[in-house]
């Protein structure tokens, strides 16, 4: 764990080589750069927490091959921009996903759907578009979804509103229409 210091600069290369690590935990210092797509290597990462630094750029699709072991995966409080890509459908060991707090766009992926371990989703304060994908519906361990302070249209899929575990829901500050 590398949290809370004042580390600066960009991530250094050298930490894609180290493929035995099973935890990276780098949150809030003052990194900067993008995420590099040898991300990928990182096989036996179970735990990657890269909250409130500066990076940049785009969310890797070579995270694709995190998916034995990821279980959590923490990129809130960055610069992150791009879409969120439709590769995180497959870590499908996935129990967290927050990324808050960034400039992601476009829609949110139907694979999420795919993350059926997933019990904490955290989107909110992006600038993401489109409606919410009914997908989220067969997340059945989801406990938490926050997807506020994005520019979310339509109204909330009857599939997320039947989540038995759903006990916090978070969607204001979007577009959303809906009749109760």
């Amino acid at each position: 764990h590398l949290s809370s210091n004042f580390l600066t600069g960009t991530l250094p290369a050298r930490i894609w080589e180290l493929t035995k690590l099973s935890s990276l935990s780098i949150d809030n210092n003052k990194l900067e750069g993008s995420i590099a797509s040898e991300l990928g290597g990182l096989t036996q990462l179970m735990y990657l927490e890269l909250v409130g630094n500066k990076l940049t750029g785009s969310i890797p699709p070579e995270i694709r091959m995190l998916k034995q072991n990821l279980q959590s995966l923490h990129l809130s409080s960055n610069a992150l921009t791009g879409r969120i890509p439709e590769e995180i459908g497959a870590l499908g060991m996935l129990n967290v996903l927050d990324l808050s707090e960034n400039f992601l766009q476009e829609t949110i992926p139907t694979e999420i759907g795919q993350l059926r371990e997933l019990t904490y989703l955290n989107l909110q304060g992006n600038k993401l578009t489109g409606t919410i994908p009914t997908e989220i519906g067969q997340l059945a361990k989801l406990g938490n979804l926050e997807l506020d302070d994005n520019i979310l249209t339509g109204t909330i899929p009857t599939e997320v509103l039947e989540l038995s575990q759903l006990d916090n829901l978070n969607v204001y500050g979007n577009n959303l229409q809906d009749r109760f």
